[in-house]
């Protein structure tokens, strides 16, 4: 056969013998050489509603994003910033090794935010404390730690020296946060007078 076609998952090396019409022969030796699939891997795979995030491929050398409506940067890198995301959103991606290329068509899935709650705003007499009561989230992080006993905690209890707004951000299982704030009034102790 003058044109086989060969489908190989190795690389194999093939002799080629040729005869003429007076039977004088010849021989050559063709190695094909099999490389590895290309293989890309996006990160993250999900975003979060309205939120800025860069996309990252990687197991290549070139690379090359088809711009769509949310991209604000360049094509011609690893990663590309999208912007205050809130539909999922097509992305086509061409990549090479420098030997093999491919095309990538996917889909970014965008997840809620969670609804970060830090209750109601409170009052406590100077020396005092009260328990605030988060909710919303899995992970809460309240900042100033000033007053608090437990700043990872969903309800730490509050002894502040004078009025504090604390901010409560939640983090819910897809890494997606959330902010609320509580404001705790701190009243001054009554003074008190004995005798004339």
């Amino acid at each position: 056969i003058q044109h086989p076609i060969a489908t190989l998952a190795n690389t194999v090396t093939y002799t080629v013998t040729v005869t003429d019409s007076k039977g004088c022969q010849d021989t050559a030796m063709a190695v094909v050489q099999v490389t590895p699939t290309l293989k890309v891997d996006f990160s993250p795979d999900t975003v979060c509603r309205g939120e800025w995030d860069t996309i990252t491929a990687t197991g290549a050398i070139t690379y090359a994003w088809v711009i769509s409506t949310n991209v604000t940067d360049t094509i011609d890198r690893d990663s590309i910033l999208i912007q205050q995301v809130n539909q999922p959103t097509q992305y086509i991606l061409y990549s090479s090794d420098g030997v093999c290329s491919r095309i990538d068509t996917f889909t970014v899935p965008i997840h809620e935010l969670p609804t970060a709650d830090a209750d109601i705003d409170v009052a406590v007499c100077k020396g005092n404390e009260i328990a605030l009561n988060g909710s919303g989230g899995v992970n809460y992080s309240w900042t100033p730690a000033t007053g608090l006993d437990d700043v990872t905690a969903s309800a730490p209890v509050a002894a502040p020296d004078t009025s504090t707004i604390y901010l409560l951000t939640v983090t819910d299982n897809n890494n997606c946060k959330d902010i609320d704030s509580v404001t705790v009034t701190v009243y001054p102790l009554p003074i008190a007078k004995a005798g004339n």
